[in-house]
C-alpha cells in the first residue's frame, strides 16, 4: 500500500523498499481507511503564522529553545525539504551547540529508510 516509488520527488536518491521493509511501514495501516490520519500530517505544517497549525509550532519551538540535553541533527544529504532547519536547530537548541551533527549520505527525505544503520550509528554515539 505504501510503497514509494523512486519517481516520487521526495525520493531523491530512488531507493525503492524491499517487500519486508514495505510490509512493515504498511503494519499499522491495514486498509486504506488506516491511513486517514497520516493524510492529515501535511496539513500541520503552517502556511503563516494565522494558520491554527502555527500556535502547535511555537510551542514546540518555546520547548526547544529550552531543551538541554544532547540534540542530534541528522539530515540527509539530498533532503530538498527540511535541509533549511539544520542549522536552525543548531543554532536555537541549546543541547545542539558545539556537538558534531551528521550527514546523512545517499539520502533524501527517507533518510530512515535510505541509511538506517548510518541513523542508529549516530544516535548511539549521541551519549
Amino acid at each position: 500500500m505504501g510503497r514509494r516509488q523512486p519517481r516520487l520527488a521526495l525520493n531523491q536518491t530512488a531507493h525503492v523498499l524491499t517487500e519486508g521493509e514495505a510490509a512493515a511501514c504498511d503494519a499499522p495501516f491495514p486498509s486504506e481507511r488506516h491511513f486517514a490520519g497520516a493524510r492529515q500530517f501535511p496539513r500541520l505544517v503552517p502556511l503563516d503564522a494565522a494558520d491554527p497549525p502555527a500556535s502547535m509550532l511555537n510551542r514546540a519551538w518555546a520547548g526547544l529553545t529550552a531543551f538541554d540535553k544532547p540534540f542530534l541533527t541528522a539530515f540527509a544529504e539530498h533532503e530538498d525539504v527540511t535541509r533549511a532547519f539544520e542549522r536552525i536547530f543548531q543554532a536555537r537548541v541549546p543541547g545542539a551547540r558545539g556537538r558534531k551533527h551528521v550527514t546523512v549520505p545517499d539520502a533524501g527525505h527517507f533518510l530512515q529508510e535510505q541509511q538506517p544503520d548510518l541513523l542508529v550509528e549516530a544516535i548511539l554515539g549521541l551519549g
